[in-house]
């Protein structure tokens, strides 16, 4: 969730969307 949340609010970066991706959500 918190990953989502993130991912949302840095959309507008898109760079850095892409590095949450490669983050391993899992953990």
């Amino acid at each position: 969730v918190f990953g989502a949340m993130m991912e949302v609010e840095l959309v507008n970066d898109g760079p850095v969307t892409l590095t949450l991706e490669e983050l391993p959500a899992g953990s």
